[in-house]
């Protein structure tokens, strides 16, 4: 995604991690980065982020 693709959706979701709320800003300070933007245009906070992550590895594995 360009920069410009990812603010937009960034602005689509009011700033803010969709799953715990936490806003752009504070996820910066609190995580020392920014939200991230998974390949379905979800917007989540880096701990929200690791959750799924992990979580979707494992659905992963378990298939295998």
């Amino acid at each position: 995604l360009s920069n410009n693709s990812c603010e937009l959706i960034l602005l689509g979701q009011n700033e803010k991690c969709e799953r715990c709320g936490v806003k752009r800003d504070e996820a910066k300070s609190r995580f020392g980065r920014d939200l991230y933007i998974t390949k379905n245009k979800e917007v989540l906070c880096k701990g929200c982020f690791q959750i799924f992550s992990t979580f979707k590895m494992r659905i992963l594995k378990n298939i295998n």
